[in-house]
């Protein structure tokens, strides 16, 4: 009996642990003409989480910003220069911090620095079972002029368990997007409001955990405002474990 039950042990002990997603949304906020942006997270952060922190600002059209910078209240994080940037000839440009808490705290603020005044929008992404170190994985900036669509280039991760994260942003009259596909599965939007307030010009971000290697795959949002030009990026995050989870979103604009 015992030899019989040792095969299904070992596939219990030894099968990949389930990828589950849980989302939830925060607070939002406008910030207008100021030279940081700062939220409150009210999530509990532990060490070896992952904040995602999506910055997209007007101004300046060019990549990449080594003068602007993303801090945590906490200390628990340690942000350096952002890992994606992606610009717009017209409009400004969408960034990303990316680090690994080392220590836990229950709520934390996140301020993102500018040389000078922005308007500004801020997604803080939340992320379980990434990988300890090098946890980056797909880096890819895209964009698609006079079309509802914003379709990244064509990427392929290294590892089965990754958390696939498109970010985009209209330069006109976006209000909304919806979500699109990633290689053959379905993203969630994370989206923000717009800015200051008011309807147009929103930043969103979209993702999707896999569980197998994706070759030659491209990720797709669409802005439900009509003929826009959209810029944005894609990145990945592995997860050795074999588990990638989103836990929570805390928008703001």
């Amino acid at each position: 009996m015992m030899k019989k039950l040792l095969p299904i042990l070992a596939l219990l002990l030894f099968a990949p642990l389930a990828h589950g997603q849980s989302y939830s949304t925060g607070t939002t906020k406008a910030c207008a003409s100021s030279a940081s942006c700062a939220t409150t997270v009210g999530l509990s952060f532990s060490a070896g989480d992952y904040a995602v922190v999506v910055v997209s600002h007007g101004t300046t059209t060019t990549c990449p910003q080594s003068s602007d910078t993303m801090t945590d209240s906490a200390s628990i994080f340690s942000f350096s220069a952002a890992s994606i940037c992606s610009p717009d000839v017209n409009i400004g440009i969408i960034e990303a911090f990316v680090a690994k808490a080392t220590g836990s705290n229950a709520s934390v603020t996140f301020t993102a620095g500018y040389p000078a005044s922005r308007r500004t929008r801020v997604l803080v992404l939340k992320y379980t079972g990434v990988a300890g170190s090098s946890a980056t994985d797909v880096t890819s900036v895209t964009a698609s002029t006079g079309t509802a669509s914003l379709q990244s280039n064509t990427f392929t991760t290294t590892l089965a368990n990754e958390v696939i994260i498109q970010c985009g942003q209209g330069d006109t009259s976006t209000t909304s997007y919806t979500a699109g596909s990633i290689g053959t599965g379905s993203g969630t939007v994370r989206q923000s409001q717009a800015l200051d307030g008011g309807t147009t010009y929103v930043a969103a971000c979209q993702d999707l955990t896999v569980t197998s290697i994706q070759t030659g795959i491209t990720a797709t949002m669409t802005a439900t405002s009509g003929t826009v030009d959209n810029f944005g990026f894609v990145l990945s995050l592995k997860a050795p474990s074999g588990v990638v989870s989103h836990r929570a979103s805390v928008i703001n604009q």
